[in-house]
């Protein structure tokens, strides 16, 4: 199921965290690497604070994927899929607000059981942009 960001978004802040199947925060070796399957519609860029911008670049979908290893050197990845909507074409919905995205890590030794254990949860701020509401 995507997530639906307006249009009317210039960008959106966004942090990651590793989780254990626990819901223990877990320890990520490395840096996360955050990337956009369609910039054109969604850009990622890493900010000096650790979290990453996501900006809206126009109507489209993108996936948006964090990956990174575990404490034990394991790979962890999750995808965030998102539709950029045009409020004014897509009326009277529900749309969720961002409040975290969370990543949550199988650890190896469960990493039989589950193959792909994921949760999401980081924080996400929305900017006006004046020239999309004039648009609009």
């Amino acid at each position: 199921m995507n997530k639906k960001i307006s249009i009317l978004l210039s960008a959106i802040i966004v942090s990651f965290i590793g989780l254990t199947v626990d819901g223990v925060k877990a320890a990520i070796e490395g840096a996360l690497t955050v990337t956009s399957s369609n910039p054109g519609v969604l850009s990622v860029e890493a900010l000096p604070d650790g979290t990453y911008q996501i900006t809206v670049v126009t109507l489209g979908t993108a996936d948006i994927t964090v990956s990174s290893l575990d404490a034990a050197g394991n790979p962890i990845t999750t995808t965030f899929n998102y539709e950029v909507y045009d409020p004014a074409v897509l009326a009277n919905h529900f749309d969720e607000t961002i409040v975290s995205q969370t990543l949550r890590v199988t650890p190896a030794s469960a990493a039989a059981d589950a193959t792909n254990t994921t949760e999401t949860s980081g924080s996400a701020v929305g900017t006006a942009d004046p020239a999309k509401d004039a648009a609009a």
